[in-house]
């Protein structure tokens, strides 16, 4: 009856050490995802310019976002929400295109701390663009 005791009293101990390990380490690696995903600069609201362009899309707000893993970049203007493709991040390098009047417009764009500035190229020539995060 004793070793019966023993056994079940050694089997109770080893079970919670094995549970609290295995919490711990679920913690740490939901604290970690948490922590990379805030220390990622791109990420983040912008309200930008881009001077001598058409008026319609010479003032927007970028919206770069990660969903499953992947960069999602969408640029809201007057007249509607654009959606880009061919997403590429790389530090604090942004590379997209987006489909402007059926004609395609590259864009790169370098994060600075709460700044963004950038280039691009489309059927007009190439352009500029600056902005400052709003969230």
């Amino acid at each position: 009856m004793k070793l019966l005791k023993f056994t079940s009293l050694v089997f109770t101990f080893f079970s919670l050490v094995f549970c609290v390990n295995t919490l711990q380490a679920s913690s740490n690696v939901e604290s970690n995802k948490v922590a990379f995903e805030l220390n990622d600069a791109v990420l983040g609201t912008w309200a930008y310019s881009v001077p001598d362009v058409d008026p319609a899309y010479s003032k927007g707000v970028m919206h770069i976002t990660k969903a499953s893993g992947a960069y999602v970049v969408n640029i809201e203007l007057p007249g509607g929400t654009l959606t880009t493709v061919d997403v590429e991040v790389k530090d604090d390098e942004v590379k997209f295109a987006l489909y402007i009047e059926g004609s395609r417009v590259e864009v790169k764009v370098l994060v600075d701390g709460d700044k963004l500035t950038g280039s691009g190229t489309s059927e007009q020539g190439p352009f500029t663009l600056a902005g400052t995060r709003m969230i």
